[in-house]
């Protein structure tokens, strides 16, 4: 529709050249275009209702487009097109870190606040079920946030175990710190903490805060926690013990002179490993500290407890939630899930 309106536009100008020496130019300009919008099948309208704000990139190319235009036109030689101009507002937008967009983020939000407030009848209807664009929070400095009572500072570079209440927006997954402080409060014992990842701010279980060691994430990555919170304590499960499997025994060609050779058929096993030996389901000792380390497996990444090369427990890298054992098969390591 803007593009028909944008072209009607531009022949209406044209026909008041031509025809600007009429008696009735007026009437026949607008016999012409009546003509012109039957033939595509379009009328020229205005919108109706008012219009809701544009988004953080939208507002950052407004404010950018007579600088970039005239950066191109020094490059280029001649005014840049509008696909010019777009393509280099998106590549100067994306080379923004969070702080770089936050001014504009802060700026379309405070813009909202006020459409919502001057429309309340039309808040649902600008609002879809399914967003086109990505989820806006608040991505200022941590460290200029305020915290209430009872809330450490900002933790640069570390992250809380485990979803408290999901990832459903405005349930365990915020726009701003405050309401997610708020949420966390309400829950009690169940939310010990708050993370903000590049994808906005989470309800934790924990309070215990770890440090991120992906490189990607490290710069994205913040937690508040509750200075007073204790874990609630879980009855322990009873451990289950899984015995090794035993290794058939390779029978060799004896020396003269040794026991004959076994030729019933019947290969010997080994007696059946000691119920202790190895339990799938138990951890350290709390005094002893684990080595933690990354493993790279079929294109994801987990944690494991041991070095490189040992058999070790398996963990998701996110929830730190024990998946299974990696053990090394015909030269080969598998993840073996629990």
């Amino acid at each position: 529709m803007a593009a028909h309106m944008n072209r009607m536009a531009a022949m209406e100008k044209e026909l008041n050249k031509f025809l600007g020496s009429l008696d009735d130019s007026a009437g026949a300009v607008e016999k012409v275009l009546g003509a012109v919008n039957r033939i595509f099948g379009k009328k020229v309208k205005g919108r109706s209702g008012p219009k809701k704000p544009a988004n953080a990139y939208i507002l950052f190319t407004q404010e950018k487009r007579s600088e970039i235009v005239a950066a191109l036109t020094d490059e280029l030689g001649e005014k840049p097109s509008t696909g010019t101009v777009t393509k280099r507002a998106g590549e100067m937008w994306k080379a923004l870190d969070s702080e770089g967009q936050a001014p504009y983020v802060q700026k379309r939000a405070e813009l909202m606040a006020e459409f919502e407030a001057e429309h309340p009848d039309l808040v649902k209807s600008t609002r879809s079920s399914t967003p086109k664009s990505a989820f806006e929070f608040d991505r200022s400095t941590p460290e200029d946030m305020e915290v209430p009572d009872g809330w450490s500072p900002a933790q640069p570079r570390k992250y809380l175990k485990s979803n408290a209440a999901g990832i459903t927006l405005g349930e365990g997954k915020f726009a701003t710190l405050a309401e997610a402080i708020d949420a966390a409060d309400a829950l009690g014992s169940k939310c010990g903490g708050v993370t903000r990842t590049s994808r906005g701010f989470f309800l934790r279980k924990g309070n215990d805060a770890i440090t991120e060691t992906t490189a990607k994430k490290r710069e994205t990555t913040w937690s508040w926690f509750k200075l007073d919170f204790e874990v609630p304590v879980e009855e322990e499960k009873p451990k289950k013990k899984v015995a090794k499997k035993a290794k058939a025994v390779v029978v060799e060609e004896e020396p003269r002179g040794a026991p004959a050779p076994n030729t019933t058929g019947i290969v010997e096993m080994p007696a059946a490993p000691a119920d202790d030996d190895f339990d799938s389901d138990t951890e350290d000792d709390e005094d002893d500290e684990a080595e933690v380390s990354t493993w790279d497996h079929k294109g994801k990444t987990y944690l494991v407890n041991g070095e490189e090369g040992e058999d070790c427990d398996v963990f998701d890298f996110c929830s730190q939630e024990k998946i299974g054992r990696r053990v090394n098969k015909s030269g080969k390591w598998k993840l073996i899930k629990a």
